[in-house]
């Protein structure tokens, strides 16, 4: 299944189609919003996102197709990285910096939610 079920006990919902990152603090399959642009993504949140102190669907599944709320505009063929409010941003990093690779936009978008990314999986990240 390209979703897994995962544990919001962040104190606040999760809204849909947003990245989030693995929560260690909460139950063994916690996750919360990026802390920076350089944390680990481990999915984005379905469309229904996930209220506080409740399950719910991340997409995990690399190399699949999903939505994602994004910060700014973006052209297709751009690579993604995340934001600390779980949107995502064209990837633009300096010489030698780390910042987690979200995965690439399949088309064009304005400021709302990107319908088609290929997700690079769990974990990515890439180098300025």
């Amino acid at each position: 299944t390209p979703f897994a079920s995962k544990y919001n006990g962040t104190g606040t919902d999760i809204a849909g189609y947003l990245c989030v990152m693995v929560d260690d603090t909460k139950e063994p399959d916690g996750v919360k919003l990026p802390a920076a642009n350089d944390s680990p993504i481990v999915g984005i949140t379905a469309a229904a996102g996930i209220k506080n102190g409740e399950w719910g669907d991340v997409f995990v599944d690399a190399g699949g197709i999903h939505p994602v709320k994004n910060t700014a505009g973006i052209a297709a063929g751009a690579r993604l990285m995340p934001h600390t409010d779980g949107t995502v941003k064209t990837l633009a990093a300096s010489a030698g910096v780390n910042v987690s690779y979200v995965g690439l936009a399949k088309i064009d978008a304005a400021t709302t939610v990107i319908e088609e990314i290929t997700f690079a999986g769990p974990g990515q990240s890439r180098q300025g």
